[in-house]
């Protein structure tokens, strides 16, 4: 569901369609903090993968701390990686509290990390250049917005904005059908919408399945027709064609699977419900919504079923029933 249909699903549910303290930018605005609130949580606790992001950090001699990525939903990292050249394996640092990282002082290969605030903080302190850090945390989903127009063509993609065509991992160009809307600032404080520009920051989504992000807050270096470029070593392995290219940050879909799409609606049809001061009907819809998440969780854990299914025997004290000679 992109961010049309999920305002039509919660206008539909609370039959606000006549009352102007519900239009698009206030259910928008509803939308998001219930994706916040109520699927943060869950997602990130089930460590099934979702919202689960990588960047790499390029590490300088003599510079212990390095600024988690501020994407990161409340700052969690999962794990910290090393790799002290290009073309090298990366290998884990191991975790320690701020007490005990102290205890590796002076210069040498890092070998330990520790969370410092907003900073990671690896020791003993990098004594050259040329290491990368590969930090692995959680990404803060983007904030929805209004959809941007769908297909102008029955069943054509030639004018899907944002769309993409093709990928090119050895120029890192990526082609698109054609160019999203972005905000752009023509000078302080005036900001205007216009096409996707040379210097702007971009997310690359899925629109369908799991609606992961397949590149994450990424600076466009330049843009030739509908042909975009990312800096050189971009990871693009990720990116296929179909996903959209997007103003980072934003989206037209929840970064939520998609059997929790209606369940946003429904907790968020909750939250207006009891702003209206109708209760009864609030809990209902806060209840469906808790039900839908409990069981979607409960089904990706584990995310592969590769174990055999349990067999039960006919004739045991599992299986009741009259056993015949």
């Amino acid at each position: 569901m992109n961010t049309d249909s999920l305002i039509s699903a919660v206008r539909e549910a609370c039959l606000t369609d006549f009352d102007t303290d519900y239009d698009d930018d206030a259910i928008l605005r509803l939308l998001n903090e219930s994706l916040r609130d109520r699927f943060t949580h869950p997602l990130i606790t089930a460590r099934a993968g979702y919202w689960r992001q990588k960047a790499l950090l390029s590490v300088e001699a003599g510079q212990p701390n390095y600024r988690i990525p501020y994407r990161a939903v409340d700052g969690i990292v999962e794990m910290v990686e090393i790799r002290d050249s290009e073309g090298s394996n990366f290998r884990s640092l191991v975790f320690q509290t701020q007490g005990r990282v102290y205890r590796y002082q002076g210069a040498g290969t890092p070998r330990v990390y520790a969370i410092d605030g907003d900073s990671i903080n690896i020791r003993p302190t990098p004594s050259s250049s040329g290491a990368t850090l590969r930090v692995t945390y959680f990404v803060t989903p983007p904030t929805l917005v209004a959809a941007q127009p769908d297909d102008v063509e029955p069943f054509g993609i030639n004018n899907t904005p944002g769309y993409v065509n093709s990928v090119d991992t050895s120029t890192y160009e990526i082609t698109l059908a054609a160019l999203p809307t972005v905000e752009t600032e023509a000078g302080p404080p005036v900001v205007n919408a216009g096409d996707l520009y040379a210097g702007c920051a971009i997310d690359i989504i899925r629109p369908n399945g799991t609606f992961e992000l397949s590149l994450v807050q990424t600076l466009v270096d330049t843009v030739v027709g509908t042909v975009i470029t990312v800096p050189v070593g971009t990871d693009l392995s990720r990116v296929q064609e179909g996903d959209r290219v997007r103003q980072a940050g934003t989206s037209d879909w929840p970064q939520l699977p998609l059997g929790l799409h209606q369940a946003l609606v429904d907790y968020t049809v909750a939250v207006i419900l009891i702003q209206k001061g109708d209760v009864e009907r609030a809990k209902y819809f806060a209840q469906k919504a808790d039900n839908a998440v409990d069981r979607v969780v409960d089904v990706m854990v584990p995310r592969a079923k590769a174990q055999p299914p349990s067999i039960t025997p006919r004739f045991s004290f599992l299986r009741r029933g009259n056993r015949r000679y």
